[in-house]
């Protein structure tokens, strides 16, 4: 560093000069004695000075190299090959000068080198152009490329070690001093800031491990520098490169656990650099710089991450290992975490996380963000509580889990699919999406903030009748959860909510089950004054549609018990004769409505009981009963497909069955006739039977169990035939209530003759039984879950 600054003006004059005369080739063997030992003599103040002068004839000489390659390409010379390895060398010659001078200049341990700025800048387009020069090889080359093959590797390498050691270089260069800033720093940051992004999009499936180093770089400037730039500069195209990279990596993730193996290394591999770039999005997010504008994608890169998931069906039944399924938890699971923390304050993010996806494969995906986003927001501030719960919007965290579990019902079902737990004592339990998601919803429902419940407890009640019986069963969890953790007048609140909507149906549908599961679960645990003031304002006598479905077990007040027993049975009784005495359809539906009240009183065993010790009131039922059965018989043709009369022969058996022990042997028999008439009875309809009468008769069957019959009666003789009309069915839910009956009648009865001659007169049903006790699934040729599961929540089906 001896020369003089006379002596410094003479040598770059010279060098310009010279530059200008000289051809690509040329200039670049001058640049690169420039940088490997001019510039190395000059003082360091001086050095950026000297840069600003060449760095543009610099770099257009080294990108005119590519020029006069891409020109020899398109001539197809006879010296093609010879000048196209000529060219290349002086490419790797200029970028050796470059490394060569950034090493010295490191050497000097100089922590503020602001005087050479110029020199990330003039690496970044080196390195650019050689990376993109190497990925394009084929296209340029053609048929040629394997004779220059090992000169790209050489200047692959190259860009790579430059790559490097510019980046080592960044670390020393201290912008922004104190008392010397220049003006243009804030330019020269972002100019780097967005070379180093480009350069990553061209490494991305070349080389990870500087893909790494290059987003270290860009981290580590854009939050040390964060308070300069945050104004001056938008960071969300970086940021969408960032996360479309990331998501690019995980897609190469996704293929490879259904490869071999070998393969074992290179997940573990991409997985950390994948697992590193979420860092990255973690420490932006974390210095604000994931806007608005990227949210959408970010959100697309966590519906990914959760496809990768151990409990999603991508990979139940993949070739994973622990090792494999335990990397990813760290790695990614872990990882969005932090992420998520920061962004539960976004309104942005609340919009997307909240909206409904209409692709069928992104549906469990997203109910799975919902749900890890959940735990975020109960720590939240209470104006973000208020804000994932709808306040001033239409969005409600609440209604779109709901909504979402509604169009994954049948993932519900599936029991590959677990989700780990741990508790305050730090055991972990698996445990099923359903319940998982439960457990979520109940955890923000306890930290809610009051003003919000009005708002939650709209929602839920919207969802209690809703047609997936999914949704509607979790509204009714998490309805009965704010009940029970809230007052005894809340729930008295609920009751008699459930109980004036009830008492407005004509009659009970399938998505009316789940309001009478709540009430039947909130009335349990109803102190006895609050059942007394339920009782007094719906009281059975008037209120039938809800004393169809409310029992009596319900209750924890026995006094009160008795009370509804002494004065609610005779009252139906007599409504019961009252309308056989006429034959308007009002009339039916009281008697369907008599009927299910004194089935639902008389479903509890230690109630029947007491009633049986009541003489003179059994044999009063057993009469009305006796002429219910009569007055069927007098029916000439009966359409068994109306669901009226579906009703009507629904709760009929339901109540003989109660009384099936108390009733006479004669009368048994013509009840007998007159279900088997009903079963070989074939209407105009599709269907030869109704399916809720079928259910009905198996409820029958299965209490004959209980009863010792005469030898000399006709119903042993029949029971084959009835059972095996039941087990033909072609409704798969009639079909299982069968086995169930026919299973407890072979337990129960003291007349085996039965279970033998079904099983010689229909040899077909064997099988069919065999499998049902070894509980080996009946088969069918087509199955709807979800219609299955509302012939299950039926009303008129008992359970």
């Amino acid at each position: 560093m001896s020369c003089d600054n006379s002596g410094e003006m003479l040598l770059f004059d010279y060098t310009l000069a010279y530059l200008e005369e000289n051809n690509r080739i040329e200039q670049s063997k001058l640049f690169q004695r420039v940088f490997c030992e001019e510039m190395q003599h000059v003082p360091f103040d001086k050095i950026e000075e000297k840069l600003q002068t060449i760095k543009t004839k610099v770099i257009e000489s080294y990108e005119g190299i590519f020029v006069v390659i891409n020109s020899a390409m398109a001539e197809k010379s006879n010296q093609i090959q010879e000048n196209i390895l000529l060219s290349l060398q002086r490419c790797i010659e200029m970028m050796e000068g470059l490394h060569c001078f950034i090493q010295y200049i490191i050497t000097q341990n100089v922590t503020c080198n602001k005087n050479v700025r110029s020199v990330p800048q003039i690496a970044c387009q080196m390195i650019k152009q050689a990376y993109s020069h190497c990925a394009e090889s084929t296209t340029i080359y053609g048929e040629i490329v394997e004779e220059v093959s090992s000169q790209l590797s050489s200047l692959f390498r190259k860009a790579h070690s430059l790559h490097v050691i510019s980046c080592s270089l960044l670390e020393t260069i201290v912008y922004f001093e104190t008392d010397n800033s220049l003006p243009s720093d804030t330019d020269d940051i972002i100019q780097v800031l967005n070379d180093y992004a480009d350069i990553s999009q061209l490494i991305l499936a070349i080389d990870m491990k500087i893909l790494v180093v290059t987003w270290k770089t860009i981290s580590r400037l854009a939050c040390k520098y964060k308070q300069y730039i945050k104004n001056a500069f938008n960071m969300t195209d970086i940021v969408k490169t960032l996360l479309s990279q990331t998501y690019r990596g995980l897609e190469m993730i996704l293929d490879l656990p259904s490869q071999k193996a070998q393969d074992g290394h290179q997940f573990k591999t991409s997985l950390k650099v994948v697992g590193f770039l979420v860092k990255v999005i973690a420490l932006l997010t974390k210095e604000d710089y994931l806007t608005a504008g990227s949210i959408l994608e970010l959100y697309k890169l966590l519906l990914k991450i959760m496809v990768l998931l151990p409990c999603t069906p991508y990979y139940v039944g993949a070739s994973m290992t622990t090792e494999m399924y335990v990397a990813m938890q760290c790695h990614l699971v872990d990882g969005i975490e932090p992420i998520i923390s920061r962004l539960v304050n976004s309104q942005r993010f609340c919009a997307v996380v909240t909206d409904k996806v209409d692709q069928a494969e992104n549906r469990l995906v997203h109910l799975l963000v919902q749900l890890t986003v959940l735990p975020h927001i109960t720590k939240a501030s209470d104006d973000v509580l208020k804000m994932w719960m709808g306040e001033g919007t239409e969005l409600s965290i609440v209604n779109s889990i709901l909504l979402s579990t509604h169009s994954c019902s049948d993932y519900h079902q599936l029991t590959d699919l677990k989700f780990s737990s741990r508790s305050a004592n730090g055991t972990v339990r698996n445990m099923g999406l359903y319940e998982y998601t439960v457990r979520k919803l109940n955890a923000l429902t306890a930290v809610c903030p009051a003003e919000c419940f009005p708002r939650l407890e709209v929602c839920l009640f919207g969802h209690l009748a809703s047609s997936s019986a999914c949704t509607a069963t979790l509204a009714e969890d998490m309805l009965c959860f704010v009940a029970r953790y809230g007052t005894a007048g809340l729930c008295q609140h609920y009751c008699h909510l459930l109980a004036s909507l009830l008492a407005d149906f004509q009659q009970l549908s399938p998505q009316s089950q789940n309001l009478v599961s709540l009430l039947k679960r909130l009335f349990h645990v109803l102190p006895k004054e609050h059942q007394e003031h339920f009782v007094n304002c719906f009281p059975p006598t008037e209120s039938h549609v809800l004393w169809n479905v409310l029992p009596l077990s319900c209750m924890n007040n026995k006094t009160l018990v008795q009370q509804i027993m002494n004065t609610s049975i005779n009252h139906y009784l007599k409504g019961i004769h009252n309308s056989l005495q006429s034959v308007s359809m009002s009339s039916v539906q009281v008697l369907i409505s008599s009927l299910g009240c004194l089935d639902n009183i008389l479903s509890n065993h230690k109630l029947v009981k007491q009633f049986a010790s009541q003489g003179q009131m059994t044999m009063m039922a057993s009469k009305v009963v006796v002429d219910v059965w009569n007055s069927m018989e007098l029916r000439n043709e009966v359409d068994i497909t109306d669901s009226t009369l579906q009703h009507l022969l629904v709760n009929l058996m339901n109540v003989t069955a109660r009384l099936i022990r108390y009733l006479k042997i004669k009368d048994i028999e013509k009840v007998i006739a007159i279900i088997m008439r009903l079963l070989e009875h074939k209407s105009t309809g599709d269907k030869s039977t109704g399916d809720m009468a079928a259910i009905g008769v198996t409820t029958f069957l299965r209490q004959l169990g209980n009863l010792t019959l005469p030898p000399e009666t006709h119903i042993l003789d029949k029971l084959p035939q009835m059972f095996a009309s039941i087990l033909k069915h072609n409704n798969v839910f009639v079909v299982h209530h069968g086995l169930v009956s026919f299973a407890q009648f072979a337990q129960e009865t003291n007349h085996e003759s039965v279970i033998t001659q079904t099983v010689q007169q229909f040899p077909e049903l064997q099988q069919q039984i065999v499998n049902f006790i070894k509980k080996i699934p009946h088969q069918v040729e087509s199955f709807d879950l979800e219609t299955f599961l509302h012939e299950c929540y039926s009303p008129t089906t008992t359970h």
